[in-house]
C-alpha cells in the first residue's frame, strides 16, 4: 500500500496439473485487488511488463498479456539495471 495505489511485487506462481492447469493463484490476486479497493487505492499495479517490441515466443509474453488483460496502459515506473564489475 502506497499512498493512492497498491502493489504486487512479490509474486510466483504454479500450475497442478490435477487440476487442469488452473492458475490456483488468481483468487488471492483478486482478494488483493478488492483489499486495495477497499481501501481508496485508485490503481493496482500488477507489476513490470515486456517491452511493446518483445516477441511473442518470448517466454515471459503469457504473463505480460495476462496484466495487460486488466488495462492496457502503461506507466514507465523504473528500469532493471545490470552491473558488471
Amino acid at each position: 500500500s502506497h499512498g493512492d495505489f497498491a502493489t504486487y511485487d512479490t509474486a510466483a506462481s504454479a500450475r497442478q496439473s490435477a487440476l487442469g492447469r488452473v492458475p490456483v493463484g488468481y483468487p488471492l490476486l483478486w482478494r488483493g485487488i478488492e483489499w486495495a479497493w477497499r481501501r481508496g487505492h485508485t490503481w493496482f499495479d500488477l507489476g513490470g511488463v515486456l517491452g511493446v517490441d518483445a516477441p511473442a515466443t518470448h517466454p515471459l509474453a503469457g504473463i505480460t498479456a495476462f496484466k495487460l488483460g486488466f488495462s492496457r496502459h502503461r506507466v514507465r515506473i523504473a528500469e532493471e539495471l545490470v552491473l558488471e564489475p
